[in-house]
């Protein structure tokens, strides 16, 4: 990202300013500024978050909504001082079955071990 910048600003602007009768000291020449790239890819943070949640291993608080919120880029933010009450009334319990896999011993939601595992051809799953 330095060395992009850097290029536009030597190459682009220096030139779009001479080309237009700008004739500028270099401390007034315009500057680019660049913010990190985001390391996460949001679809990967999705699934990790939906997974996690699924068999309750992420803590329902207001931080930590928050922090998904960012990186969904959500400008909407939880009240970080709000009772439990009212949080409860925004976050009910979720419905969500989706975790229900992992409670028992075999396929799915099976009692027993036995069988074919046809997850496994699910690209989701890998």
């Amino acid at each position: 990202m330095k060395f992009i910048a850097q290029t536009l600003k030597r190459d682009l602007v220096v030139q779009t300013l001479n080309i237009n009768g700008f004739d500028l000291d270099k401390s007034e020449i315009p500057t680019l500024q660049h913010t990190e790239l985001d390391s996460v890819d949001i679809d990967v943070f999705s699934k990790f978050i939906q997974r996690v949640a699924a068999v309750g291993y992420l803590p329902r608080t207001p931080e930590l909504i928050n922090e998904v919120l960012k990186k969904g880029d959500f400008k909407y933010r939880i009240d970080e001082e709000m009772s439990n009450e009212e949080f409860d009334k925004l976050f009910p319990e979720a419905v969500s079955r989706s975790g229900d896999g992992m409670k028992s011993a075999g396929e799915g939601t099976s009692n027993k071990v036995g069988g074919a595992d046809n997850s496994t051809s699910n690209k989701e799953n890998a």
